[in-house]
């Protein structure tokens, strides 16, 4: 009785945690948000350093079909930019959101919206392999006010 107690109580905060992830990830991808998760393979991916669905462990695949991606996986990868730079106002719910994700190994956005405090309160941090931000506005900017003071 008291294993079938913690084997359930596991399974309801593991029920929640992926309910909270799978709130984000809407709401992200409704955001126009890059998402992807990080499929788990006994074998080497063909394609370099992420498995793609297709290439995932068996077992992992039945469970994910049963009770979800954010079930079984991690939110891995992430990417928000545009050929045009993203106003603050539209990109600061987005950042608010990717705090909140346990685990990511790629983020890749428009910088704009990041703050220096913001990068303190990521998570994962620690776990980040792949880390882009683009400046577009404060470098335009830059450039901006040094051709002022150059005279061009």
């Amino acid at each position: 009785m008291l294993l079938a107690s913690i084997f359930f109580a596991g399974f309801a905060w593991w029920r929640n945690r992926a309910e909270r992830q799978r709130k984000i990830v809407a709401e992200l991808r409704e955001r126009g948000v890059g998402v992807e998760y990080g499929y788990f393979s006994f074998t080497k991916p063909k394609n370099g350093d992420w498995v793609r669905p297709d290439e995932e462990f068996f077992l992992c695949s039945w469970l994910r079909r049963c009770l979800g991606d954010d079930f079984v996986y991690d939110v891995d990868r992430i990417w928000y930019y545009r050929s045009t730079p993203i106003p603050i106002d539209e990109a600061r719910p987005v950042v608010e959101l990717i705090k909140s994700l346990p685990r990511l190994k790629a983020l890749m956005m428009d910088g704009d919206a990041v703050r220096r405090g913001d990068l303190a309160q990521f998570r994962y941090l620690e776990t980040l392999e792949v880390l882009t931000l683009t400046w577009r506005s404060q470098v335009s900017n830059a450039i901006e006010a040094l051709q002022k003071e150059l005279g061009r």
